[in-house]
């Protein structure tokens, strides 16, 4: 019992042993930190070596979770399903630092596609089962997601016709911003470069190609909007009879 007891203290002496002769085998003036004040207030500066090593940690601990997630992770049952809060958070713990930004309580759905360290994600929001989501995509929070969602930031180049579109490459990452407290319904589509105000809905099937205003409830393709869930049905019905008036639809 007392050889139990006493392992965890001896397995961290001897990973502080490792890292300390990790650092030596770096260089022969490596400093761990160094203190300096500035305008008063004193702060740590890391050397150019602990640096680097920080990053290789960082990096191998981006490939170790990577790895994971792709080969179980995605692949255990829906957070749905019996067990699903041991699921959902085994996902979480996996998929943390597949993001550049991930809030808390955030639920990614069962096999999501997540582009590599280019999305960020606030607390409190999901993403469906099923729901690809392509690097420099920015979600709020509270942001509920339905399943099969296809969010794409980039696209191919058409512009050439004297050669194979196949080899015209692809257009720059045009990224897609979700607001905060946002509804998007089984199999939306939204296109690169679209900004979907906060508190909007958007409905199942819906092709988001244009911005979308704050409260808005959005459905069809290509997108309209119905209603603005901030005004009363009333106001939204005299606004379209107005555009109607005028020929705006």
């Amino acid at each position: 019992m007392n050889v139990l007891r006493a392992l965890p203290g001896a397995m961290m002496g001897w990973a502080s042993s490792c890292f300390v002769c990790a650092l030596r085998a770096w260089g022969p003036d490596v400093h761990l930190l160094r203190k300096r004040k500035t305008e008063g207030s004193a702060h740590f500066v890391y050397g150019k070596p602990v640096t680097d090593l920080m990053r290789a940690l960082s990096s191998a601990n981006y490939i170790l979770h990577f790895f994971l997630y792709h080969t179980v992770g995605r692949y255990l049952p829906s957070s749905t399903a019996p067990g699903g809060t041991l699921w959902r958070t085994l996902r979480y713990w996996l998929c943390r630092p597949l993001f550049e930004h991930c809030g808390q309580n955030v639920n990614v759905g069962r096999d999501v596609s997540i582009g590599r360290r280019t999305v960020s994600i606030g607390s409190n929001s999901g993403i469906g089962n099923k729901s690809v989501i392509h690097g420099g995509t920015n979600i709020g929070t509270n942001v509920m997601m339905g399943p099969e969602v296809l969010i794409y930031t980039t696209n191919h180049c058409t512009a050439r016709t004297d050669m194979p579109m196949i080899h015209q490459g692809v257009r720059p990452v045009a990224a897609v911003n979700i607001g905060d407290d946002v509804w998007i319904g089984a199999r939306v589509i939204i296109l690169p470069g679209v900004t979907v105000g906060s508190g909007s809905v958007l409905g199942a099937g819906a092709v988001i190609s244009k911005d979308i205003p704050p409260f808005a409830v959005v459905v069809g393709n290509p997108c309209r909007v119905v209603r603005l869930r901030n005004q009363s049905p009333q106001a939204t019905q005299h606004t379209e009879n107005s555009k109607v008036s005028r020929g705006a639809v």
